[in-house]
């Protein structure tokens, strides 16, 4: 994976899960308050370490 998008408005089938994995390695690539999408992601995407894993099946949300 080389980006990640995240946005309200595209019309995109694929949902992100909000489930992730790391290493405990990668909580030294930033200190303090981050943020994910902004902050650690595309980090990890310039370092050829993002990975996305793509399941199908039914998505069913439960927050607001």
């Amino acid at each position: 994976m080389t980006s990640l998008s995240i946005s309200r408005k595209n019309q995109n089938p694929r949902v992100n899960a909000g489930i992730y994995i790391f290493k405990p390695e990668v909580f030294e690539l930033f200190s303090g308050a981050a943020s994910l999408e902004k902050d650690l992601f595309p980090k990890l995407a310039k370092m050829k370490q993002l990975v996305g894993f793509f399941t199908r099946g039914a998505y069913l949300h439960v927050g607001k």
